[in-house]
């Protein structure tokens, strides 16, 4: 990773972790963390969030969605593949 993503992200985490005391004092103080992670990914990948709404969206998700969905959240585990 360049120091430019670096740069995004940091500043994607700081605008998310305002994002989610907000949320958090509202509804559930347990999911900041979840809440701050979601959002920084959801800046960094757009395409892995309009993913998860596309499942979201589905009355009944099929099998492939959601082996499809979970392929692209574990290779968040090795970023220099993405």
């Amino acid at each position: 990773m360049n120091s430019t993503q670096i740069n995004d992200i940091t500043a994607n985490l700081s605008d998310a972790l305002v994002t989610a005391g907000n949320v958090a004092e509202v509804i559930a103080p347990q999911y900041t963390a979840f809440i701050v992670l979601g959002m920084a990914v959801a800046k960094a990948l757009p395409d892995l969030e309009q993913d998860v709404v596309a499942l979201l969206n589905q009355t009944a998700p099929a099998t492939s969605d959601l082996e499809l969905l979970a392929q692209k959240i574990s290779d968040l585990a090795n970023p220099e593949t993405l």
